[in-house]
């Protein structure tokens, strides 16, 4: 009789270690999942704050290439070098018709 109560006190023993582990087991892989979430969260919130950074980015790239398109068009519709030298010989040459008007 002895002997059963000794096995069984072994038993008993071994049962709570076994118990232990696994509540220390369980309490590890709770915070790990608590971690995990919180991660999880962490990281949406910084793939949304930089999905609406690029969107900003994107929208002025968008405004610069328009802009550099007006600027673009705006460089044609001006007077090149040649052009405006070409102006000012032809005015020079009836600039001496309106001396000799004003004189005459």
């Amino acid at each position: 009789m002895n002997e059963a109560y000794r096995r069984l006190n072994e038993v008993s023993r071994r049962l709570r270690a076994v118990e232990e582990r696994y509540e220390l087991i369980e309490n590890r892989l709770t915070g790990l999942q608590e971690t995990a979430i919180r991660n999880a969260e962490s990281g949406k919130a910084e793939a949304d704050r930089l999905s609406s950074s690029l969107k900003g980015m994107e929208e002025r790239v968008v405004k610069l290439e328009n802009d550099f398109s007006k600027i673009g068009k705006g460089i044609e519709n001006t007077a090149k070098a040649t052009e405006i030298a070409q102006l000012r010989s032809m005015i020079e040459l009836w600039s001496p018709f309106k001396d000799r008007e004003r004189h005459g």
